[in-house]
């Protein structure tokens, strides 16, 4: 019951610092009405957060048992952990690519150079995602 209160917690923390952090960068003001880049926005960097504190709280737990965690378990971790930043800058960069191309006057927002751009970031995320879950079930099967 306690680990479920826990995480309960580090799950609201981590939206509180994400509408803190959306109203500091301008992002988002509490009570407006989020457009859909917003809250794209806004749902990557609570999942972002949440994920992060839910990585860290499960160190913690396991080194308080004293339980030891495997090398390839944390390179799995880690990998989401990065392919989640290369995510995030997939959408910044399409969106801000997207906005350049778009006033500077031309009618078709999804240029090459639009789609090139942000492929640089959503091939690397998406690859070391899956490399991600290959690592997390080949630690599995050697349990």
């Amino acid at each position: 019951m306690k680990k479920i209160l826990w995480i309960l917690g580090l799950i609201v923390l981590s939206f509180i610092l994400t509408m803190v952090l959306a109203d500091l960068f301008s992002l988002y003001h509490f009570g407006d009405l989020p457009t859909f880049t917003t809250l794209t926005y806004l749902l990557f960097s609570f999942s972002f957060f949440t994920y992060l504190f839910l990585f860290l709280f499960y160190i913690v737990c396991k080194r308080m048992k004293k339980e030891k965690i495997g090398v390839k378990k944390i390179i799995s971790f880690l990998l989401f952990f990065v392919s989640m930043l290369f995510l995030l800058g997939f959408m910044v960069v399409l969106n801000l690519d997207w906005l350049t191309y778009y006033s500077m006057g031309n009618s078709s927002p999804f240029s090459t150079f639009v789609l090139v751009r942000s492929l640089e970031f959503l091939l690397p995320g998406i690859l070391l995602s899956i490399v991600g879950v290959l690592l997390l079930f080949k630690s599995k099967e050697e349990n």
